[in-house]
């Protein structure tokens, strides 16, 4: 018994109802508490040098390349610590090696800086660069260290050698080395003068933590240089005993409480296998009390308990465990009244907490366990009020949706799953590397203040000029518009608008659609050569959105993209553009703009009726067949006065109006009309209404060439669009100007007092001279294009200005830095046209590089280094980078438009940061004329850079928020400062004098708080970040929020890897699942126990003996490749693309078709490395389609650029692309492809004949594929009526067909019959080596099995294996990583379900025919041969009808009543069980694409898909028809009558709702007697026989 002491010590802490567990708690309890231990591994090994390696990465990340090869110069490791970097590896020797490395990094590295290196070598970040090195690595030399030079790849194996290597350059077929992009180049010399004329690239490959590097360095004189880490020769890197497993931080362990109806575990399974210990301790370690293993419990503080009374340890573990399991049955039975409110006294408990993060952590992480004590709590009016003001404001959207942290502003979404801390500590980084450029700014506070401020960054926005903006300015096509511009409409002034609102406040409802407002809101001008096919097809869309009545005010510009005429009328050949739009000028001046209109509309007819008749692609009525036309619509039409959208819109820039001069077209019949239309359209004549016609067409294109507009553009609002591209361009365009219109109108901009709507909408809230004069499609590509800020342009104090012409009519605060070679035609046109700008006045100054001076070559070499790379003609404006050396280099006007619109964002800087009033105060010996100072504009140029680099991300102050509704000190905003020391300078770097603040949206009754708790706390007491928490608590729940516990993988203090569960209550049957990053795809590596069913045995819940200790081990077997492609000319995925992945000895090592949802594509790399991306060799997609190159993925410098820019779509192209797996997030590439040259009318599709579908089934499955595309083109994509409209139209869907006999051919491979199935849980493992072997023993010829992988434990797959050897066929595991764009689930049982069923397109190899699904629970009684040569009339797959010969369930088959009968309207409910899937038509009619966006789309209503993998092909019917196979091939004693089990051919083994039974139980009963060759029992033992002689061999 305690003895009095105890007592008393515990009866000031414990209350009355713990007291009472005190003497039974010591009789009856175990003294070990349940412990739960997950470790993630990775597919490559580490050692005690990695730790120095990674540090070296992230140093020349964080510093730069001078830097890191600085501290390679500087730093001496003396024996004893290379003897701690070289040490054989162990768990202990590695923590001694990083300790090491941080004491070296840490005299050149600021404190904070520091501390993101100690997180990421706890996180391993830079382990996969590591190893990335590693294998690409030439091994072509066996000797360490090396230099490779290149061009030519000599090899020098002593520093004495590179001069010899040198004069051998250039002979062989190595051009420059494989590059990774992260590869820091430094030229190792201070005078540039003595660079190697050859201009070689040398490659170091050295172990720098063993290798001494300075030698090689000082032969390195004159030349550009890396570092390529290599540490072992490849042949040994496996079997030395320097390396061991590598341990990975940053996954989630899940362990749900399971849903205990059916109780379908394996009983027969027992917990006597001996644990590893390879990760947990022994029962002693877990009975510390460490102030970590939840030892607060019910106000009892364990840890000093057992500090103050040691030898009474395990008698308060004895204690603390029924505490914890009586606390955890109270949760479970909490009352409906009692979690109504848990939410709210959630937030009282983080704010009465003496640490809030930890708190936090705890109550959400342990929820089950806390839930009954926290439903006590106490919940003031304050919070209540507060609460409820903030859920209606996040309903409303004022406040961000829970599950968000900012760091410094930047959103990252951390309710995802898939959450990366990798991706969070990258972007941790680049904030604070950003801010630390404001010491170099200005040392004002004020100036710092403005740069910081978001109000700044978002008036940067609104300028549209600066990273987030991927428009260029609008152009004024108001000024100078006299005459040119013809409108269709006029919704301000037409009568068919006039029943609509006039208000622009209604911009501001929410809405699906464009608003229907009777103002001119949306203008489209469209640039029209009215003689081509882009033309009709534009006229097309026009008359539809007319005629629908969409917002949308139109306007023509015709103009004549040949301007050319022939000296006489040929009335056979088509028309040009000049002659179109001379008849409609003619008829809209004498009929009115609708008669005009309706006869262009007339003449698109035409076109399609000839196209019709000729079955030609594109085919164009004669001149003459336009001029009947023209002549019929003129006679027969009345005269009637211009409508008010004929008139010309005045013009509010200049005041000027329209006048019109008055054509008389004689109209009196057919014939007088054609014989004026043939006058005005004569060369030869010189009439009234010749000269007419040729002024207003001259008109027009006068005005098109002054604005930079080319022939079949549009414009909308002033955004200028080359082509005609409306689906891909102008619907998207809609609905962001619509959000652009709003936020006028929000603010006042925009109100129902406004004049000129058109005018305000070009405007904004800018002025006029924000808007370009003109339109250059330099500068709009250069604008939509991926921006870079180079801030270092502005660190070089030795720059040679050349000022420019003082002006006092302008002034200009932009400043030039030109880097281009005046030897090439592309560098000296860009010299020139800079130095023209300065000319003008246009710039404040000038600065060239390029010249042979040693003085610019440093200069340039210090900006290539930062961001340009060699070769290139690059301009700098201001830090923004503009590379001019394009095949056409940009003119002066070209680059005024960007000049123009960086000095509209240099006079707002210069405004806010106050130094207009210093604009007077000139350099001595500058003119005396207004002008700012060259301080002033270096000034200028570094905050332009600093808000450039800030506005790559979009960013918000979710705290400014809610002061605005809540006020400044609501309890729902906690603010906790960082627990260290304000950072101070270290040797080499000042440390930033701001620090980035992290804010964090929370639930704290949710998965997302769950996950953020563990990291917001890393960033706060590791990296020393201000965090500040926003509580959003659901205010009135229904239901128990959280039925799991829950760890983050996150431990940057002791750099502890694995994640540990402790005090978790015995009575719960747990289940484990894990979240990961994105690009992870894991498998269980350890696991004794069966993870889906976690329990606790009577004297053990552990994996050994009597122990509670539970080892999980997973392990990551590859990093996902993902990405999306696209045809560059079609804009769209194209359908079939098969793409593979080969490694540096160009084998496939994946392979995979695209998605038609997104583009999307998935494939692996088993480790780091550089891979190539290409289209699968030896297939229809490398013949029709090749790549289309991209901008370049590195330059030599370690620049690297993204695929992401759309480029050229006829730019060159390539056999494959980059794929560079580097870091834990994986790659993410965009492919864009086009058809070849004489391929383009050819589909990957056409060689499958669609015979075997009906008509309708035929109409189903094409026409549905509509909204599969709406969903693979985002821009198809558009919102109620407009979308319907549009959809048929723009997204000509091809007839796909299929081939009678797809599973006729090939012989061998065709033959073997493939089975898919998948499994969870160690009863489901046992079931599926039992089907394994009845579908062996019944089905004839070869069987090969595709098992699932991603929950199967390594002891199935040593079963699985035995079973092959035993039975002769072959098993392959798939996997797949669900993606991120896919609405997600969250319960393990429906992941699988989803796994089953949305994934069957792209799980397979490509050469797989068929695949016949099996559930693990199903006997096999027939031969599936007959299944797999089973006619299916065409369909895409086949399942068997539900049965109903069962009375007594019927009443629990939900389709025949309701909802789903009504939607089957008599089609049959088929069960998922058994299926057969042809992956040929499959996959060419896109039915996996099909289902994944019907299944999107579902899954956003919680209640709908219940039975996920079944009722999701069920409901899909109507679109994607199903083959019902006969009924006896599913045989299910749920639903099926005694008597037809006989017949059947398959037996599963069904829930029963009725009797809800084990399922090992219903199958020894069910799989049992005469009609069964085997027993159930016997089949079981002869798998455990095949498991006991594998073993034993």
């Amino acid at each position: 018994m305690f003895t009095a002491n105890l007592l008393r010590d515990m009866a000031t802490a414990l209350p009355s109802r713990a007291r009472q567990f005190v003497v039974m708690t010591v009789i009856l309890w175990p003294a070990v508490a349940r412990r739960i231990e997950v470790r993630m591994s990775a597919p490559w090994l580490t050692s005690c040098f990695h730790p120095w390696l990674e540090a070296l990465e992230f140093f020349g990340d964080e510093r730069g390349s001078a830097a890191m090869w600085q501290f390679l110069r500087e730093v001496h490791l003396d024996k004893d610590a290379r003897r701690v970097l070289a040490a054989p590896y162990s768990e202990e020797a590695f923590s001694q090696a990083v300790t090491l490395t941080l004491d070296v990094f840490e005299a050149w590295l600021s404190p904070q800086t520091h501390a993101l290196l100690k997180v990421a070598l706890a996180t391993r970040e830079f382990a996969p660069r590591v190893e990335a090195h590693q294998s690409i690595v030439d091994r072509r030399s066996s000797c360490l260290p090396r230099a490779v030079v290149y061009p030519g790849g000599h090899v020098a194996c002593s520093p004495e050698e590179l001069h010899f290597a040198s004069q051998h350059c250039g002979n062989s077929s190595f051009v420059i080395p494989d590059l990774l992009g992260s590869e820091q180049f430094s030229f190792y010399s201070g005078d540039e003068r003595n660079r190697n004329a050859s201009g070689s690239v040398v490659e170091l490959v050295a172990n720098a933590a063993k290798d001494d590097v300075k030698p090689w360095m000082m032969q390195l004189h004159g030349r550009y240089f890396f570092l390529r880490h290599s540490f072992m020769h490849h042949n040994s890197y496996h079997n030395s005993a320097a390396f061991g497993k590598t341990y990975l931080q940053g996954f989630g362990a899940n362990l749900d409480i399971k849903n205990m109806e059916y109780k379908n575990w394996d009983y027969e399974r027992k917990q006597t296998k001996g644990g590893s210990g390879a990760i947990g301790g022994t029962d002693e370690e877990v009975l510390t009390f460490d102030g970590k293993d939840d030892d607060d419990i019910e106000g009892v503080q364990f840890a000093m308990l057992a500090k103050r009374r040691p030898e009474l340890k395990q008698r308060l573990a004895k204690l603390r465990n029924a505490l914890v399991d009586e606390r955890s049955n109270d949760s479970a039975q909490l009352k409906i009244w009692r979690i109504r409110d848990l939410g709210l006294q959630a937030v009282v408990a983080v704010l009465e907490g003496h640490d809030a993060l930890r708190m936090l952590a705890d109550i959400s992480q342990n929820f089950p366990s806390q839930a009954a004590a926290l439903s006590a709590t106490r919940v003031s009016n304050t919070i209540r009020t507060h609460g409820a003001t903030m859920l209606n404001s996040v309903v409303r959207g004022v406040v961000p949706r829970p599950g968000t942290i900012y760091i410094g502003g930047v959103p990252m979404n951390i309710e995802s799953p898939a959450f990366s801390v990798h991706s969070m500590m990258k972007l941790v980084r680049a904030e604070l590397k950003c801010l630390a450029q404001l010491n170099s700014i200005s040392p004002d506070d004020r100036v710092r203040a403005t740069l910081l401020d978001p109000a700044t960054l978002g008036e940067v926005e609104t300028l549209g000029v600066s990273m987030g903006s991927k428009r260029s300015p609008r152009v004024d096509l108001l000024s100078g518009s006299k005459g040119a511009i013809t409108y269709l409409n006029n919704l301000e002034e037409d009568a068919r608008y006039k029943g609509w609102s006039r208000s622009v406040q209604t911009l501001l409802y929410p809405s699906w659609q464009l608003h229907a407002i009777a103002k001119n809101l949306f203008t489209v001008i469209i640039f029209v050569d009215a003689g081509t096919r882009e033309a009709l097809a534009a006229f097309r869309l026009v008359h539809i959105l007319l005629d629908e009545e969409f917002p949308i005010r139109f306007g023509l510009v015709f103009m004549d993209a040949a301007k050319s005429e022939d000296a006489t009328l040929d009335l056979s050949k088509p028309p040009t553009g000049a002659q179109i739009a001379a008849l409609f000028s003619l008829l809209k001046n004498a009929k009115g703009v609708e008669v005009a209109w309706s006869w262009l509309r007339r003449l698109v007819d035409v076109h399609d009726e000839l196209l019709h008749e000729s079955q030609l692609d594109f085919i164009s009525p004669t001149l003459g067949e336009v001029i009947d036309l023209f002549a019929r619509i003129a006679a027969r039409s009345p005269s009637s006065s211009r409508s008010s959208s004929n008139d010309d819109t005045k013009d509010k820039f200049n005041g000027e109006g329209r006048s019109q001069e008055d054509v008389v077209l004689r109209t009196t019949s057919t014939m007088v009309a054609k014989e004026d239309a043939w006058d005005a359209l004569s060369p030869a004549s010189s009439s009234h209404l010749r000269k007419y016609v040729i002024a207003d067409v001259q008109r027009s294109q006068d005005f098109a060439s002054m604005k930079g507009v080319s022939s079949n553009s549009f414009a909308l609002n002033g955004q200028v669009i080359e082509g005609l591209a409306f689906q891909t361009e102008l619907l998207p365009l809609l609905g962001e100007e619509q959000n652009r219109l709003a936020e006028l109108v929000a603010t006042s901009v925009l109100t129902d007092k406004t004049k000129s709507i058109y005018g305000k909408a070009l405007l904004g809230a800018g002025k006029k001279e924000h808007l370009a004069s003109r339109y250059s499609a330099f500068a709009s590509k250069f604008f939509n294009s991926e921006k870079t800020f180079i801030f270092e342009a502005f660190k070089e104090q030795s720059l040679s200005w050349n000022y420019a012409r003082p002006s006092k009519a302008t002034r200009s605060l932009v400043s030039l830095i030109v880097d281009a070679d005046c030897n090439t035609t592309a560098g000296k046109a860009v010299v020139e046209a800079t130095l023209e700008l300065a000319d003008r006045g246009v710039v404040a100054r000038v600065a060239l590089l390029g010249n042979e001076t040693s003085l610019y070559q440093q200069q340039a070499h210090s900006l290539r280094r930062s961001g340009a790379s060699v070769g290139d003609a690059v301009v700098y404006m201001n830090g923004l980078k503009v590379d001019a050396g394009a095949r056409k280099p940009p003119t002066t006007e070209d680059l005024r438009v960007i000049v123009d619109a960086e000095n509209a964002v240099a006079e707002m800087l210069a405004a806010k940061i106050g130094l207009d009033e210093d604009y007077g105060a000139n350099d001595a010996a500058r003119d005396t004329a207004p002008w700012p100072t060259s301080a002033h504009l270096d000034l200028i140029g570094k905050a332009r850079a600093f808000i450039g680099t800030r506005g790559q991300s979009s960013r918000d102050d979710p705290v400014a928020h809610v002061e605005r509704i809540l006020g400044l000190n609501s309890p729902l905003v906690i603010r906790r400062l960082s627990r260290l020391k304000r950072p101070s300078s270290g040797n080499l770097q000042a440390a930033p004098t701001e620090s980035a603040g992290v804010v964090a949206v929370l639930d704290p009754l949710t998965e997302a708080a769950q996950r953020a708790a563990p990291v917001l706390t890393t960033l706060r007491d590791v990296v020393g970040l201000e965090v500040t928490l926003i509580l959003v608590p659901n205010t009135e729940l229904s239901e128990v929020p959280l039925q799991k516990y829950y760890r983050f993988a996150l431990d940057a203090v002791e750099s502890d890897s694995k994640t540990v569960f402790t005090s978790l209550p015995r009575s719960h049957v747990l289940t484990l699942r894990i979240d990961t990053p994105e690009a992870w795809d894991v498998q269980i590596g350890l696991a004794d126990q069966d993870l889906d069913n976690l329990r606790c045995e009577r004297d053990a819940c552990g994996d050994a003996g009597s122990s509670d200790i539970t080892i999980v081990e997973y392990k990551l077997t590859s990093l996902v490749v993902a990405g999306q492609c696209y045809d560059a000319r079609e804009g769209r995925p194209p359908n079939g693309l098969q793409v593979e992945l080969a490694d540096y000895a160009q084998s496939s090592v994946a392979d995979t078709i695209v998605m038609q949802n997104l583009g999307y594509f998935q494939l692996r790399a088993s480790t780091p490395g550089k891979f190539a991306l290409r289209l699968a060799t030896g297939t229809p997609s490398a013949e029709l389609y090749d790549i289309v190159a991209s901008p370049p993925r590195t330059s030599l410098h370690g620049e690297r650029s993204s695929h992401n820019a759309l480029g050229d779509p006829d730019g060159p192209t390539l056999t494959s692309i980059d794929a560079i797996v580097a870091d834990l997030n994986g790659e993410t590439v965009q492919l864009r492809v086009r058809k070849k040259t004489g391929y383009e009318a050819l589909s990957l599709l056409d060689r499958f004949q669609q015979e075997e579908v009906s008509d309708a089934e035929k109409h189903a499955l094409t026409s549905s594929r509509d909204g599969v595309r709406a969903q693979a083109d985002p821009s198809l994509r558009t919102r109620g009526l407009l979308g319907r409209l549009l959809s048929p139209l723009l997204s000509k869907v091809p007839a796909y067909k299929v081939e009678k006999n797809a599973d006729a051919g090939d012989g061998a491979q065709l033959d073997t019959v493939h089975v898919f199935s998948l499994a969870t849980g160690a009863l489901y493992e046992r079931f599926l080596k039992i089907m394994m072997l009845s579908v062996r023993k019944r089905t004839s010829g070869p069987v090969k099995f595709w098992l699932f992988e991603n929950y199967l434990r390594p002891d199935f797959k040593i079963g699985a294996a035995a079973l092959s050897k035993s039975y002769n066929f072959d098993v392959s595991y798939v996997t797949y990583k669900w993606p991120q764009w896919l609405r997600r689930q969250t319960i393990k049982q429906r992941i699988i379900w989803g796994y089953k069923i949305l994934f069957l397109d792209v799980l397979f190899p490509l050469g797989i025919p068929k695949i016949i699904y099996v559930d693990a629970d199903l006997i096999v009684r027939a031969d599936l041969r007959e299944l797999w040569t089973m006619d299916i009339g065409g369909r895409p797959y086949a399942y068997t009808p539900f049965c109903a010969t069962r009375p007594e369930t019927l009443g629990f088959q939900f389709w025949r009543s309701g909802y789903w009968k009504d939607h089957l309207r008599g089609r049959a409910y088929h069960i998922s069980a058994l299926y057969v899937v042809d992956l040929v038509k499959f996959r060419h009619l896109g039915v996996g694409d099909q289902l994944r966006a019907l299944y999107d789309q579902l899954a956003r209503d919680p209640n709908s898909l219940a039975n996920l993998d079944q009722d999701l092909p069920n409901y899909a019917q109507h679109s994607i028809p199903i083959f019902s196979l006969p009924q006896e091939w599913l045989w299910c004693e749920s639903w099926c009558s005694d008597e037809s089990k006989i017949s059947s051919k398959t037996v599963d083994l069904c829930n029963n709702p009725l009797h809800k039974e084990n399922k090992l139980s219903m199958a020894k009963r069910i799989i049992n007697g005469s009609l069964f060759l085997e027993a159930w029992d016997k089949l079981d033992d002869e798998v455990k026989q095949a498991e006991a002689n594998y073993s034993g061999s």
